[in-house]
């Protein structure tokens, strides 16, 4: 199936295009709140400005692809593949990406507010700036990964791995879990240096 296909289909009202396969251009700036694309083909798509609000991506697969300043608010995410994908000022707002692969994703400036990111894998990811206040992290792997600037205010990263995570400028509050994380081997970039408030 092609992108113009999928709006089409979209248009007349259909919602389930579960398992479906499409690559590169087409759908950036499209409309499809609440489409359903379970276990979808989608590497190296272009998403870039689309709206995907309460969307299933449950399990699909969008690695290398272009989800620059896209919508996903509400967007059921679980144990999709996200490896190498441009997430850039995403708005992932209470979206649930339990078991997600972030490898070296970038989810610079995302709103990440409320997302469960419970088990994800993001090896070398890149979330500076980005607001996770409130996210669900609990173990979640950021080896390498990128936090700078980051706004963690009430986030849990209870048993996260932190290793070698470049943490400097976040931000944290009285009610961020910590329990049993590993931290960087750095203690100038341990949490109690953030700064905090």
């Amino acid at each position: 199936m092609d992108a113009k296909e999928l709006i089409q289909r979209y248009a007349a009202g259909e919602r389930d295009f579960t398992g479906i396969r499409i690559e590169g251009n087409g759908l950036d700036n499209s409309d499809l709140p609440g489409i359903i694309l379970r276990d979808a083909m989608l590497y190296t798509i272009n998403l870039r400005n689309a709206n995907l609000e309460s969307a299933v991506l449950d399990g699909a697969r969008l690695d290398l692809a272009d989800l620059e300043e896209i919508n996903l608010e509400g967007a059921s995410l679980v144990q999709v593949s996200l490896d190498e994908t441009i997430l850039s000022g995403a708005n992932l707002y209470n979206a649930d990406l339990r078991g997600a692969g972030l490898l070296e994703a970038s989810l610079n400036d995302a709103d990440l507010r409320e997302a469960n990111l419970e088990g994800a894998t993001a090896f070398s990811a890149f979330f500076s700036h980005a607001n996770l206040r409130g996210a669900n992290m609990k173990g979640i792997d950021l080896t390498s990964g990128f936090l700078e600037g980051a706004t963690l205010r009430g986030a849990d990263l209870s048993q996260a791995n932190l290793s070698y995570v470049r943490l400097n400028g976040c931000i944290y509050d009285s009610e961020t879990i910590f329990d049993n994380c590993i931290f960087p081997p750095n203690p100038v970039e341990s949490p109690r240096t953030l700064s905090s408030d």
